[in-house]
């Protein structure tokens, strides 16, 4: 477990709170210390890593890995050796999708149950 400020870190929290800076701003660039503190490893090595592809209004284009007509080999292929969910929860407007997805969490928990841009 690392710590960062006064707080523990596990790497169960997300989003990763920020890492202090080492460095110090003086008024001039000679008063200025730049001091990168080194990183922390924040997932175990044996992590996954994970890919999260929203297709939004996709209509008959959707790509063939998913039962449709477009021919996506790459797609396939990164399907065909991970694991793919073809049947998650979405809202009918794009943007509160959006923000529910990453999180896994009702679209009004994170604060959006609206589309975005209203123009």
């Amino acid at each position: 477990m690392a710590m960062l400020g006064d707080r523990d870190v596990d790497g169960t929290i997300l989003p990763f709170p920020s890492q202090q800076s080492g460095s110090s701003a003086g008024r001039t660039m000679q008063e200025s210390v730049y001091s990168p503190r080194p990183s922390t490893p924040r997932l175990p090595d044996a992590a996954p890593n994970i890919l999260n592809t929203l297709i939004d209004d996709a209509g008959p284009a959707l790509p063939g890995v998913f039962g449709g007509e477009v021919h996506t080999p790459t797609l396939g292929r990164i399907n065909d050796e991970g694991l793919g969910y073809k049947r998650s929860h979405t809202t009918a407007m794009c943007s509160p999708t959006r923000a529910s997805l990453p999180t896994g969490r009702n679209h009004h928990r994170v604060g959006n149950g609206q589309v975005a841009e209203l123009a």
